[in-house]
């Protein structure tokens, strides 16, 4: 799963990664909320969620997925200082066995 950024900007980049995601995986899915998206990483209906969103955005739902088992992490664009369990930049969500694929797809671990 993910969702797409406000900023223009930002979409030549999430182009490049959801291309590369979707010739890797079964479907791509968007609810437009990360926290419900992160909600369905954690109950395993989605294997991975990967988006930069604000800590409001995020924190619970990361909290529960990482409750539930998944891997809570950032792929190579991660800049900022806040704290990890508020830090929505290259956020990187998966269940176990899903993220570290994922994580290579979208340019992590270069």
């Amino acid at each position: 799963a993910t969702g797409f950024p406000y900023e223009r900007d930002d979409v030549p980049a999430l182009v490049d990664r959801v291309r590369k995601i979707l010739v890797n995986c079964q479907d791509l899915r968007r609810c437009g909320a990360a926290s419900l998206d992160l909600c369905l990483v954690a109950d395993g209906t989605f294997g991975a969620y990967l988006e930069t969103v604000k800590p409001w955005d995020m924190a619970a739902g990361a909290l529960i997925a990482r409750e539930a088992g998944a891997t809570v992490g950032w792929g190579k664009g991660r800049s900022s200082k806040l704290p990890d369990d508020i830090c929505g930049e290259d956020l990187l969500v998966g269940a176990p066995g899903i993220y570290d694929q994922t994580y290579r797809l979208c340019g992590g671990g270069d």
